[in-house]
């Protein structure tokens, strides 16, 4: 499968931040219809992250465990990042 991720002249941190935005546009979506149907609190995550396995896991099917370490490590970086520069890194635990 050959996925075009905007703007396709662009750079590959720009497709990243395009892919990042509708990541994240999708989940919140999920999270506000949790919100809607009445979860509350920490069932909202847990039934997201639910239903986000379930969703992902045809790239679990698909993929090398090494490619997705790969992806998991990127996405984790660039959270901690924007984490940062938000000033919200504090929320993160790490262990010591």
């Amino acid at each position: 499968m050959n996925i075009h991720v905007e703007p396709c002249d662009g750079t590959d941190l720009e497709r990243l931040v395009t892919a990042l935005i509708n990541a994240t546009g999708c989940v919140h979506s999920m999270i506000e219809a949790e919100i809607d149907v009445g979860t509350e609190g920490l069932d909202v995550i847990r039934q997201v992250a639910f239903a986000l396995r379930q969703l992902l896991a045809p790239l679990a099917e698909h993929h090398e465990d090494a490619e997705l370490a790969g992806v998991v490590e990127i996405v984790a970086k660039a959270t901690l990042l924007l984490a940062h520069g938000i000033g919200s890194d504090d929320v993160f635990q790490f262990p010591h």
